[in-house]
């Protein structure tokens, strides 16, 4: 389920955003995805958008424990900066136009 728009999507059609120790780090390939808690979020910009503005990026941890990842604004925009090549690539890997 994508975090911005509430939406369920492939799990293969999602732009993952793995919590590292100290921040939010996005994965793209299967082979660099380690073991831990992650999110997901659909490669629309506005998606982004909404986690962005929120400020903080919200993981289940357990049934009872959440991971909370306040975003700063220099992590903010690096998020911002790496979630737009990463959309990109896998728009062209699906087929869809930039709108989509």
């Amino acid at each position: 389920m994508c975090i911005g728009c509430r939406e369920r999507h492939f799990q293969d059609e999602l732009v993952r955003l793995q919590a590292s120790t100290e921040s939010i780090v996005i994965v793209e390939l299967k082979k660099l995805r380690r073991p831990g808690r992650s999110v997901y979020l659909c490669p629309k910009v506005g998606c982004m958008e909404k986690v962005i503005r929120r400020g903080e990026v919200v993981i289940k941890g357990s049934k009872y424990d959440k991971i909370i990842v306040r975003l700063e604004q220099r992590q903010a925009e690096r998020l911002r900066y790496a979630f737009s090549f990463a959309a990109r690539r896998l728009r062209a890997s699906l087929g869809v136009g930039p709108e989509d």
